[in-house]
């Protein structure tokens, strides 16, 4: 809250001085004799800053939503088929990517420094960059003879760099969602903070599987690879590759679990009021963070399992949003 005030004329502080220095709040004022200052306590900086936070969400919210809609929306133009986008992991991080920055915005328009905003809208962001970059890549493919199926298989090598750089990142930025970004969301909810300074090695678990999993789909999609390589498929016995991802999967499914584990520590603190907004959010948050991890193996399992899971996390914390005033939205 903003509190003002005024400092009342004064006499100079002694002989051929020509004021006095106040000290408000750790602030130096000087002020000559007679003079009236208004000053604005500590309250009306973080008002400011909080309002400098809260536009900044909105700017970050608006201009992912805008990556989606021209992204999704060229390649609709283009006529390219809803299977070549499901493909492409268009139709999973398009719309979720759109939802996660709303989320993100309404909560940081609420509460500029909560932690759940800047998560939901980092993830958003690199979901709507995700999306941006395979749909030109789509483009650029299409435009060589070598994208009109939903399955890609060039060499990186052969291709024009803007391409194969194109793939690459979208190959290992996904993990950052699924990854570090889904266990902080369980671990920060409902308030934004960790349960508790013990729970801080959970974070850096999920970082570090973050950087294992990551590297081990740089090394599988390298721009420069003489390798053939098959987007809709994993890597398999390619260099190194299989024991980053192997390591990282291990490392993140341990931090998942500690993530839902979390969930039950707010859960048995919470009063009866407090969990029925958090019911939806619990359930459909734990199975998501089951699926994501448990499930990836079997990829033909896990790429629809997901897209419903995603469907059934957003659609829930909307209801304990707008049926429950989670967050108190």
């Amino acid at each position: 809250m903003e509190h003002a005030g005024v400092i009342p004329p004064c006499e100079p502080a002694g002989p051929g001085a020509a004021g006095r220095t106040a000290v408000v709040r750790g602030r130096h004022f000087h002020f000559a004799r007679g003079s009236v200052i208004i000053f604005v306590m500590e309250g009306g900086d973080r008002s400011l800053h909080d309002g400098s936070r809260s536009r900044t969400a909105g700017l970050v919210a608006l201009a992912g939503i805008a990556m989606v809609t021209l992204a999704i929306g060229s390649m609709l133009l283009r006529g390219r088929p809803i299977e070549v986008l499901y493909a492409r992991w268009m139709i999973h991080n398009g719309p979720s990517a759109v939802v996660m920055l709303l989320i993100g915005w309404a909560i940081g328009r609420r509460w500029p420094a909560h932690g759940l905003a800047r998560v939901f809208l980092g993830v958003g962001a690199v979901e709507a960059l995700h999306v941006s970059l395979m749909a030109y890549a789509d483009a650029r493919l299409v435009g060589l003879g070598l994208g009109t199926q939903p399955a890609v298989a060039f060499v990186p090598r052969d291709v024009p760099l803007d391409v194969s750089i194109s793939f690459w990142l979208t190959s290992w930025l996904w993990i950052v969602a699924v990854g570090l970004g889904l266990v902080l969301l369980l671990l920060l909810f409902p308030d934004g903070r960790l349960p508790s300074r013990r729970w801080r090695p959970v974070v850096a678990l999920a970082a570090v599987a973050t950087g294992l999993l990551g590297s081990g789909y740089t090394v599988w999609s390298w721009p420069w690879t003489r390798r053939l390589v098959v987007v809709t498929e994993q890597p398999s016995d390619i260099g190194i590759a299989p024991v980053l991802l192997t390591t990282g999967w291990l490392l993140l499914l341990g931090a998942m679990g500690a993530s839902i584990a979390s969930l039950g520590v707010r859960w048995r603190a919470a009063d009866a009021e407090q969990r029925t907004q958090l019911r939806p959010v619990i359930l459909s948050g734990s199975v998501l963070g089951v699926v994501a991890v448990a499930l990836f193996p079997v990829q033909r399992v896990w790429v629809p399992a997901a897209l419903v899971a995603l469907v059934v996390f957003f659609t829930s914390y909307v209801v304990a949003v707008l049926r429950f005033r989670l967050h108190d939205l």
